[in-house]
């Protein structure tokens, strides 16, 4: 099944890297993102706090990129369903869930084309660069980020019967954006806010690449471990479905 799967990712992926909207959304578009955290948040950030961290929002834009990236995939999947897809799963002779697997490959990998895209334009071109206090956790963190962004846009994909399907997730989204302590501390926020912002998904990376104990890394590892295993699950019941 191993090699059936990244055989679909291959299919999957070739074409995409030829195409000029692939590299809007996995490089133009959220540089543009981080240039508008860094430039005008950070503006507003820094008029709040006295103090604005360009890794931090650089942190942010790279976790909410991703599940941008994997919400915009699934609105494609869907399309591809329409043209056919099933039944060309229907005749394939490798098992199905090589090919939504294959999907989920093929998703990760242009996920982490933009972190490294955007990751490479950050340490070189932002000057005004805290590191977290352990750099080297950053990549295992980021790799699991990607890897529950790619399995949860293959779901969506799969499992929506129409567009808007896909168009109703990228609210949370939007609040993952802005309720977090990436930007600014969570006693800046709204009372009612403040709890909500220390448990959102950017912020628990965050705190995941400054933990110093394994409780500050807890809340990152349910978040998204629970999500891949939660998505996988759910992939393998949707192949199990379609293959009957």
């Amino acid at each position: 099944m191993i090699p059936a799967t990244f055989l679909h990712a291959g299919r999957v992926f070739r074409p995409w890297i030829s195409s000029p909207e692939f590299w809007v959304m996995a490089a133009i578009a959220p540089l543009i993102f981080l240039y508008i955290m860094i430039q005008l948040f950070g503006g507003l950030v820094r008029q709040l706090t006295g103090s604005f961290n360009s890794v931090n929002a650089t942190i942010l834009v790279l976790v909410a990129w991703a599940f941008i990236l994997a919400i915009t995939g699934s609105s494609t999947i869907f399309s591809e369903r329409q043209a056919g897809l099933y039944e060309r799963f229907a005749v394939m002779p490798a098992p199905l869930g090589s090919a939504l697997a294959g999907r989920v490959v093929a998703e990760f990998a242009r996920i982490i084309l933009m972190m490294t895209v955007v990751g490479v334009v950050s340490v070189v071109a932002i000057r005004d660069k805290t590191y977290p206090d352990h750099p080297i956790v950053i990549l295992p963190v980021l790799l699991l980020v990607a890897l529950a962004a790619a399995t949860l846009g293959t779901l969506v994909g799969f499992t929506i019967t129409s567009v808007q399907g896909a168009v109703a997730v990228m609210p949370l989204i939007v609040v993952a954006m802005f309720i977090n302590t990436q930007l600014m501390p969570a006693e800046q926020f709204r009372p009612i806010l403040r709890s909500i912002a220390d448990w959102t998904p950017v912020s628990v990376v965050g705190q995941a690449v400054n933990a110093h104990t394994i409780g500050d890394i807890l809340p990152f590892i349910l978040w998204f471990i629970g999500i891949t295993a939660l998505c996988g699950l759910g992939l393998m019941r949707r192949a199990r479905t379609l293959q009957h």
